[in-house]
């Protein structure tokens, strides 16, 4: 194999692999397609990437610039991984408080569980006994029925309005619910008709109601209902709110939840929690025996009444709290209680940071922060926290192009926008030159040309209406002559008579468009502009990221892979 240099710019070493008759052999998944330092990207994996991306070994996106940024992001990938691990968080006062904040909620989770949780536990005898004390409450199954119905509302809202129009309200509903339960009583599907003439919401599902408990419909309807047996209501049933056709489908009696695996397990749940709340406040108040915390003198008004300077409210041992870490909690606080900064809110707010910072001093005795679990989550974070630092310094760009740099790039690049069909022509085709030229004449003497058309092209009159109008063409559409004829003609301008396969034809041009107008193509313009922006900005944001790294890729691999695994 061959290598050549290809560029040391800003200190990125890059080489690209030249061709050799090795590399056209059947290449495996575990071939090396990139190395970034001592780390190598393998064929299978930027296979995978591809594939992630939804490019496939078919796709029309399976180009050498799509490959060749799929690549790149791979080899960032590499080097903000390596730049991330070596990370100085010193200079980093805000992301080193948040890497504080996460180690102490790991820690005091692992307090929780050692000194809480694993020392709670729950016995099936309590599980039944919570069940038999509670069954009456919270697993009582009521009593239901299960129906359809068609209701047919009033159409007055004040039933008690003794009026000719509640009345006549009330004899058109009656009339109209004895009409459908004729026909349900004749055979007719109780769900369609549901559908047509139900005014309740369950209209849509064939007034299908399904099980209903005790107590939640109208009194007039629930007294016939459970007084009744299993099928189709003889009358309609008359309530407050109009007329109901009601059949029932089934009855379901009172009883209780029976006490299942799924029901004990919520009820272990309850009862777990119920515990640890517990057993967390003994062991809090053990714990304010071993250690105190210290409160600024006036931390309460201090926490209300923003200082305007950097100031400690709590300290306990080597952890002390700031006003500006605390005012963020604080605020949230006061949002989840719907409560306002008073000295109250303000007191509690404080006390539960204090039994936090009380939680970590036993932690800290016990040494939990040197818990190998804790170390590695804590590591991770810190990695991820470098990356997101190391990628937020990726080029976000802000240009925005001008009119005038619009307008630059269009003169430019004019022939970019070139017109496909850049002229619109009439046209009039006649059998001989000498009738042409004699209608030709009609038109310079002031014969309109849609009027010649109408009158000398040949076919019916709904083609000849049609056909002279061409609108705009293109070299492809008309005879060669023809089309090359209409080019020379000036705006307004008659052609001579022009022959083609078809006869002779006198042509009118009518418009000229022959680029495309500024108006028309500036967004496109824009967006030109700012993609090279962009890929100007992401060169040099990339150029700094692999300065002193020494990157090598087989360039005859890549424009050979395609995205199927196994190359």
């Amino acid at each position: 194999m061959r290598f050549k240099l290809i560029s040391t710019v800003c200190g990125v070493v890059i080489i690209w692999l030249l061709p050799s008759s090795l590399i056209w052999a059947q290449t495996s998944a575990d071939t090396v397609l990139a190395r970034v330092g001592t780390e190598k990207i393998y064929l299978s994996q930027f296979q995978q990437r591809l594939q992630s991306k939804g490019i496939s070994s078919n796709s029309q996106s399976l180009i050498l610039p799509a490959k060749q940024a799929a690549l790149d992001d791979m080899i960032d990938e590499l080097l903000i991984e390596k730049r991330a691990s070596n990370y100085n968080f010193k200079s980093e006062p805000e992301l080193q408080s948040r890497i504080g904040q996460y180690r102490n909620q790991l820690v005091l989770g692992l307090l929780r569980k050692k000194l809480v949780s694993d020392a709670v536990t729950v016995s099936d005898s309590e599980i039944v006994a919570y069940y038999q004390a509670n069954r009456e409450a919270g697993y009582k199954i009521p009593e239901a029925v299960k129906f359809r119905q068609i209701f047919i509302s009033f159409e007055s809202s004040d039933l008690k309005d003794k009026t000719k129009d509640s009345k006549k309200f009330d004899r058109e509903a009656r009339a109209k619910s004895k009409e459908i339960l004729r026909r349900l009583k004749n055979g007719a599907d109780f769900g369609p008709l549901a559908k047509t003439f139900s005014n309740h919401k369950s209209a849509k599902e064939g007034g299908e109601m399904g099980f209903v408990p005790r107590g939640e419909l109208p009194p007039e309807l629930e007294e016939v209902l459970y007084s009744s047996s299993p099928g189709l209501i003889e009358k309609p049933i008359k309530s407050t709110y109009g007329y109901h056709i009601v059949e029932i489908q089934d009855f379901q009696k009172e009883s209780y939840q029976d006490l299942t695996g799924f029901l004990q397990d919520g009820i272990r749940d309850t009862l777990k929690k119920r515990k640890e709340e517990h057993r967390q406040q003994v062991l809090l108040d053990s714990l304010k025996q071993q250690f105190s915390v210290k409160y600024r003198q006036g931390a309460v008004t201090k926490l209300t009444s923003p200082p305007g300077f950097e100031s400690w409210l709590l300290a306990s041992g080597p952890d002390t709290l700031y006003y500006t870490q605390l005012l963020p909690g604080f605020q949230s606080y006061l949002m989840n209680k719907k409560s306002k900064a008073d000295s109250v809110s303000a007191r509690d707010f404080l006390a539960g940071q204090a039994d936090t910072l009380i939680l970590l001093a036993a932690a800290r005795q016990m040494k939990l922060g040197q818990d190998p679990a804790i170390k590695g989550q804590v590591e991770k974070f810190k990695t991820d926290l470098a990356k997101q630092k190391i990628r937020a310094q990726k080029p976000l760009t802000e240009f925005n192009p001008t009119p005038k740099d619009i307008a630059d790039y269009y003169g430019k690049h004019k022939e970019t926008w070139k017109e496909e069909r850049p002229i619109y022509v009439q046209h009039i085709v006649l059998a001989d030159s000498a009738r042409a030229a004699k209608v030709r004449k009609e038109i310079i003497d002031g014969l309109d040309f849609r009027q010649a058309a109408l009158k000398y092209y040949p076919g019916e009159k709904e083609i000849r209406e049609i056909a002279y109008d061409l609108g705009f063409i293109s070299a492809m559409e008309m005879p060669a002559s023809f089309y090359k004829q209409a080019l020379e003609l000036q705006v307004g301008q008659i052609s001579q008579p022009v022959r083609t396969e078809y006869g002779w034809h006198l042509i009118k041009l009518v418009a000229r468009k022959d680029y495309q107008s500024l108006e028309e193509v500036q967004e496109e313009i824009r967006a030109i502009l700012l993609e090279d922006k962009n890929e100007n900005t992401l060169s040099k944001w990339r150029d700094q990221l692999r300065k002193g790294t020494k990157i090598w890729v087989n360039q005859k691999l890549l424009e050979r892979v395609t995205g199927a695994t196994g190359g």
